[in-house]
């Protein structure tokens, strides 16, 4: 299957190239985003997957306003390397 650069989508599923993404993701992506900086050193370079954590209950209105970018409730996390 050949590719035609990097934006070639042809080879994925409409589905998939339609799919919502989450207020994360757009606001990461947007030029204007600048990284929020952690003071501490000890997990930089290193990911954590956690198999059998437990997603905190939301309302259905903040799991939308999550995958569709509006409202305030921006979900944020309360780590504070987050803020």
């Amino acid at each position: 299957m050949a590719v035609d650069g990097d934006e070639d989508l042809r080879h994925f599923h409409e589905e998939f190239r339609n799919m919502p993404l989450p207020r994360s993701v757009t606001m990461t992506a947007s030029p204007s985003f600048r990284p929020k900086r952690c003071n501490s050193d000890t997990f930089r370079g290193f990911s954590f997957v956690q198999n059998d954590f437990i997603l905190p209950e939301r309302a259905k209105g903040e799991v939308e306003d999550y995958w569709k970018g509006g409202g305030e409730g921006d979900l944020d996390s309360e780590s504070d390397c987050a803020r």
